[in-house]
């Protein structure tokens, strides 16, 4: 199968999941990760994507794809492999092994989201002063250091003044104070993938600081209905699940809202098909 299939399998497979068709989704998702992005060779879908569609959306095999994910990366030290596996263990909760691979695998690196990610937790269990200094000293990293140059504006200058604009937040002013402000201001000038990273930092900023209202806002706005490769994505998935709303449902209104006429009576036929499909069970 050519590269050129992937997206198209990728968009075919969040029209099958806003109607709710599971299964098929699963397949379609599954088979675009299993084509690489760099030769356009079919493989096993990758287990690190695989794994978060079954975080996002509570179906398929996600122990299985969880073990699979987990043997590739046992033996992985790189900095993306680092990250994957931080990433799976915020989704999971499993704080114990997220700051043990961060204290024996980031000797000598220093990655600003994982030592925001460390700052939110330590604030959330009540070592305040612990939170402030983490995020002072990740205002103290070289800019660029350990990081490839498309991304040393976004993680690097942005999250730098994500930090500056989350400071506030956690001292108690939970309004969206003028650094905030000028903050989202320049979020508009990141492509819209990218921004999800930052929402959902802010969302946890504000979850963390007891202001649903404010936290469920960002996380809503990391549930794009168009399929980015961002783990925040998928974190924002499982923070809004947990305070009992559908993320799914914050998905397809969102679809709804932004799609033409004609593909939305095509998901609302197919809408309607699935249910009397459960029905006739």
């Amino acid at each position: 199968m050519s590269l050129e299939a992937r997206p198209l399998l990728i968009h075919a497979s969040q029209c099958q999941l806003q109607a709710g068709h599971w299964d098929r989704a699963r397949q379609l998702f599954f088979r675009a990760m299993a084509i690489s992005t760099t030769s356009g060779l079919t493989d096993a879908p990758d287990p690190f994507k695989a794994y978060l569609w079954c975080m996002r959306t509570g179906h398929g095999p996600k122990l299985t794809e969880r073990n699979r994910f987990r043997g590739k990366t046992r033996d992985r030290r790189g900095q993306w492999a680092i990250h994957e596996k931080d990433m799976v263990f915020l989704a999971e909760g499993d704080w114990n092994k997220t700051t043990s691979f961060v204290r024996h695998d980031l000797k000598g690196y220093r990655d600003l989201r994982i030592s925001l990610s460390l700052a939110l937790h330590k604030w959330e269990t009540g070592h305040q002063a612990a939170c402030f200094k983490l995020l002072n000293t990740a205002l103290q990293y070289p800019i660029g250091q350990g990081s490839p140059q498309w991304v040393v504006r976004t993680r690097w200058l942005y999250y730098k003044d994500l930090i500056r604009a989350i400071t506030p937040i956690l001292r108690g002013n939970t309004a969206k104070g003028p650094r905030l402000m000028t903050f989202e201001r320049k979020l508009r000038k990141v492509r819209w993938d990218r921004r999800i990273q930052f929402y959902f930092y802010l969302g946890w900023a504000f979850d963390a600081t007891g202001d649903q209202k404010q936290a469920i806002e960002y996380y809503e706005r990391c549930v794009t209905p168009w399929y980015a490769p961002v783990p925040e994505r998928t974190l924002a998935f499982v923070r809004l699940r947990a305070k009992h709303i559908d993320p799914l449902a914050v998905m397809n209104k969102r679809a709804r809202a932004d799609m033409p006429a004609p593909l939305r009576r095509y998901v609302a036929t197919m809408a309607k098909g699935a249910t009397q499909d459960e029905n006739g069970k």
